[in-house]
């Protein structure tokens, strides 16, 4: 609640590429109050001007001004926004203690309010007022292109590769600021300044040795994340750059130069032979046994997937086949000798397959981020490698028609794609020894692998095409594919495939997956394995259900 001295309220804002709503509201009594408050922001936000969101301006006026926007835009809105600020007003008129310098400035926030875009004046400094829940953010980020460039510094960016990302349940608004002397590292904290930890905390944290936790407790309590450019220079730097490896310790190229299209969101638009994608097998590859390890495990899968298998049986009485049908050619004999014969029966018999009209196509991720440890026994890559296994294994006994392949990627021109086993090849030691080989790779460029995945099994020449993807994360890349950019293009790739006649379906262990795998797959189309350890398991029996 708001009613608080000192107490944090989330807010509204907005960028250039997403709408930022609080993760939570309890600023009204009610519930049903609360549940048209987030209303009336989804309505404010998408009156938002874009163009002005870089550059310094009146939030006063502003808010004003969206507001009178979406009166005019949806004008059954003003009656539940009267409602609102009916409830707001006398939560301010009877709980908002401000500083007295501050009062002119709360009394002409009020009548803004009451009557959005007939109000002029200015309020220079709005945190020092208590909070406005039904306006967006007070501050709106200065473009900084200007002040980066002003600022050209004389070394090099460093990178920020090792560093650990804290877990976030929102996004935060970020500035560039001065960078401070160092030299005070105390927290200045006012109690009037309810509106939010706004002020800059001065903490060097390349010196601070506080534990994680309180970092997260930290981060969390900020609406707006300060970074300050120092212009101090260091003795040595270390610069680490994930880059390809000379031909004779890089995996083998099968073929060069496939060029595949790519969605550019900015533009909606398909740009065609944007990235180049090449066929690898990983080095050093030899050919290997069944793991030991995995025999048990592979024996039990064997039997339960052979029930899948497709059956055989004879037709009989048929005009033509494979073989005489003895006991008809006996039958009609005997019904000749007895004058019984009415017409002449098939004296052959055929043997019928019942197969099962269905293709399958496994995709692994195999980005740098499969390198991380589960537990203190196995990575990812161990994992997906152990999955891989069992589901060759299990869909050899099975008879159905699939294949594996694997990616990463560097950049567009460095889309690298793994056939670990295609739809002709059989399940050999040459095969178990591709996936033996597999080593995490560089980044994960989901839309060129989906495209060229999407080929591969488009060709097949069955009713049923099933794309499975697994991954442990988002994609990404070292260029631009990177955040809603990576994922627009994923999503592309997918309604693409989806076009095409192809079944598809994800298979992650990211936590975060909820936060974006809807809006690529579909809610219903891909599922959060928590536990790493049970990926091959649920993989599986994830196949199972998905073709019964």
């Amino acid at each position: 609640m708001i009613d608080l001295v000192g107490d944090k309220t989330e807010l509204a804002w907005r960028d250039k590429e997403s709408i930022r709503l609080p993760s939570e509201l309890a600023v009204f009594p009610s519930q049903e109050m609360n549940r048209k408050l987030y209303l009336w922001l989804l309505v404010l936000l998408s009156c938002t001007d874009l163009n002005i969101l870089e550059e310094q301006y009146d939030w006063f006026s502003f808010n004003q001004k969206i507001t009178r926007l979406a009166f005019d835009k949806y004008p059954g809105i003003k009656s539940l926004y009267q409602e609102l600020i009916r409830i707001h007003l006398q939560y301010r008129e009877q709980q908002a203690y401000v500083r007295k310098n501050f009062f002119t400035e709360e009394l002409l926030l009020r009548k803004a309010l009451a009557q959005p875009g007939e109000i002029i004046g200015k309020i220079a400094e709005p945190t020092m007022l208590p909070p406005v829940p039904v306006w967006l953010h007070p501050v709106i980020i200065q473009s900084t292109k200007a002040r980066l460039k002003a600022k050209q510094p004389e070394h090099k960016k460093t990178d920020k590769k090792g560093v650990k990302k804290l877990k976030e349940k929102h996004r935060r608004q970020g500035e560039v600021v001065d960078d401070p002397d160092g030299r005070s590292g105390l927290m200045a904290f006012r109690l009037e300044s309810y509106f939010s930890w706004s002020e800059f905390i001065n903490v060097d944290r390349t010196a601070d040795d506080s534990d994680e936790e309180s970092a997260q407790q930290a981060a969390d309590d900020m609406d707006i994340i300060s970074v300050s450019e120092s212009s101090d220079t260091v003795s040595s730097r270390l610069n680490f750059d994930l880059d390809l490896p000379s031909k004779e310790y890089d995996d083998q190229v099968l073929l060069d130069g496939i060029l595949l299209p790519e969605w550019d969101f900015n533009k909606q638009q398909l740009v065609e032979d944007y990235c180049s994608l090449k066929l690898m097998l990983p080095r050093g590859t030899v050919p290997t046994a069944l793991p030991k390890e995995l025999v048990r495990q592979t024996k039990k899968l064997r039997a339960q997937f052979e029930q899948l298998k497709p059956e055989k049986h004879w037709l009989k009485n048929q005009t033509d086949g494979s073989e005489l049908d003895i006991d008809n050619i006996i039958r009609y004999q005997t019904d000749v000798k007895r004058g019984h014969v009415s017409n002449t029966p098939g004296f052959y018999k055929a043997l019928k397959h019942e197969l099962r009209d269905l293709s399958c196509l496994l995709l692994a991720d195999l980005s740098l981020s499969t390198d991380a440890w589960v537990n203190n026994e196995a990575r990812v890559i161990d994992i997906i490698r152990e999955s891989l296994f069992l589901f060759s294994e299990a869909l050899e006994a099975s008879g159905d028609n699939y294949a594996i392949s694997g990616f990463s990627s560097v950049k567009r021109s460095q889309v690298r794609y793994y056939p670990i086993k295609e739809f002709a090849a059989k399940l050999t030691d040459t095969v178990r020894g591709h996936i033996a080989a597999l080593e995490p790779g560089y980044y994960t460029r989901m839309g060129a692998a989906i495209r060229q995945a999407t080929q591969q099994l488009i060709a097949q020449p069955t009713g049923q095409r099933l794309l499975l993807l697994l991954t442990d994360g988002k994609p990404n890349d070292i260029d631009r594919y990177e955040g809603r950019y990576g994922i627009e293009d994923t999503r592309k790739a997918i309604q693409q495939a989806r076009e095409k006649g192809l079944l598809t379906f994800c298979v992650t262990i990211d936590e975060d997956a909820n936060q974006y795998l809807p809006y690529i797959f579909g809610r219903e189309n891909y599922i959060l394995v928590k536990n790493a350890k049970e990926l091959p398991k649920k993989l599986l029996k994830l196949y199972s259900s998905l073709t019964h």
